[in-house]
């Protein structure tokens, strides 16, 4: 039983959510008329409805207990935004021209990493298909989409996504990525998507109000995890497998980047990851497609003595300005404004202590120095958002920064 809307023709659509603590859930269409239809409830709290009068562009919300109006979890079309009804889509309207296409192998591969709402002025999925022949005369034959699932707003660096289904409506949407893929295909172009599985973005973020997907349990630099291993966590893999099999599938994209792997934690077995990675790969053999499902930050491997955990309260950051910032693996940290050269010793002292044997900590200047960010001098807006001191590892250890569970009780699960 898929989940979202499946058009089926002649103004028939399957309607499926799954909501396991909703007592009554309704649609509610907006358009071309405004009216109720009530869902079934089904086994492990799945809600199914075969509904009439439903052509494409049809917009409709869930009504849970008949009080609270929340669009679809699995929207595959958020045309007025994170905070507006969903729409339907028509998968077969679609006509592609990539039948001969059967990707690239991943050796061969040569990646541009894009953002959509920066490559052009226009910021559109179209915009981008002109451009194509130039990224090819580079050399390039891989582009990778920085995220686009639906986002609050018109232009978002991509990583507070909150609809796992639905392509940026101010891109260009569902069709706006097809249209790229299809033309990247064309042009003999690989074209792979960056996904967010890990966590999702505070505003629009309705997924609570129908199961717990998230959970304090595990926490993410950016808020509450995903729930990939505690009760209802089979219902939350689900949805986020179909996510994957929805862009390969109706989007026909070659491939995934999974985002900062090293947030999600999941204890099951087999793991979610694992999971993902079997069932796209058995969709794309049976497509007959090279598909490739590559990783940030691969520290899914990382020994437990190599995973550091850095609290709020620890008194090794009694004297920063801000908390850590950076990477997992290349940590900033900024100390407070007029700090004494007592404070910096004492720091740096107290991060040996914890940290000596694994990890080296270098001022800026010695960043500088030895060009770890690239052949020119830092610039001093780098110089900033580097901060005092970066902290590398001498192996494959990871830093994590603790975020404080209060500050996103406004995400809790119901």
């Amino acid at each position: 039983m898929k989940q979202g809307v499946k058009y089926i023709g002649k103004g028939l659509c399957d309607f499926t959510v799954w909501a396991p603590f909703a007592l009554s859930v309704s649609l509610k269409f907006e358009a071309p008329e405004q009216r109720l239809v009530p869902l079934k409830k089904s086994e492990r709290g799945y809600w199914h409805t075969r509904a009439e009068g439903c052509l494409p562009a049809t917009q409709y919300w869930y009504l849970l207990d008949g009080e609270r109006e929340r669009p679809d979890p699995a929207s595959q079309y958020q045309p007025q935004g994170v905070h507006g009804p969903s729409e339907v889509v028509d998968h077969a309207a679609f006509r592609w021209t990539d039948s001969g296409w059967k990707g690239l192998p991943l050796p061969s591969m040569i990646m541009y990493e894009l953002h959509t709402g920066t490559f052009t002025p226009e910021g559109t999925f179209e915009a981008i298909i002109p451009r194509l022949g130039d990224l090819r005369g580079l050399g390039i034959n891989t582009i990778e989409l920085m995220p686009v699932s639906q986002f609050p707003g018109d232009r978002n660096w991509g990583y507070d996504g909150v609809f796992p289904f639905a392509a940026q409506a101010s891109y260009g949407g569902l069709d706006g990525l097809r249209r790229l893929v299809d033309a990247c295909q064309q042009a003999r172009l690989a074209c792979i998507l960056d996904v967010v599985y890990n966590h999702l973005g505070p505003e629009g973020n309705h997924l609570a109000d129908f199961a717990s997907y998230l959970t304090e349990r595990h926490l993410t630099p950016w808020g509450p995890g995903m729930n990939l291993d505690g009760p209802g966590s089979d219902g939350v893999r689900r949805f986020f497998l179909e996510s994957a099999l929805h862009w390969i599938l109706d989007a026909h994209v070659d491939g995934l980047r999974l985002d900062s792997i090293q947030a999600i934690t999941d204890r099951s077995d087999p793991p979610f990851l694992e999971e993902l990675g079997e069932a796209v790969h058995a969709a794309a053999r049976k497509a007959g497609m090279a598909m490739v499902v590559t990783a940030d930050h691969g520290h899914r491997h990382v020994a437990e003595g190599g995973r550091h955990m850095l609290a709020p309260d620890e008194p090794l950051l009694a004297d920063l300005r801000c908390h850590p910032t950076g990477d997992v693996r290349a940590v900033y940290f900024h100390l407070r404004e007029g700090a004494t050269a007592a404070a910096h010793a004492a720091f740096r002292a107290a991060f040996t202590a914890r940290f000596g044997d694994h990890w080296v900590l270098l001022t800026t200047d010695e960043v500088d120095a030895l060009r770890l960010m690239g052949p020119d001098p830092l610039s001093q807006e780098t110089r900033l958002r580097v901060g005092d001191y970066t902290a590398v590892p001498l192996g494959a250890d990871v830093i994590r920064y603790a975020v404080v569970p209060a500050a996103y009780r406004f995400m809790r699960p119901r």
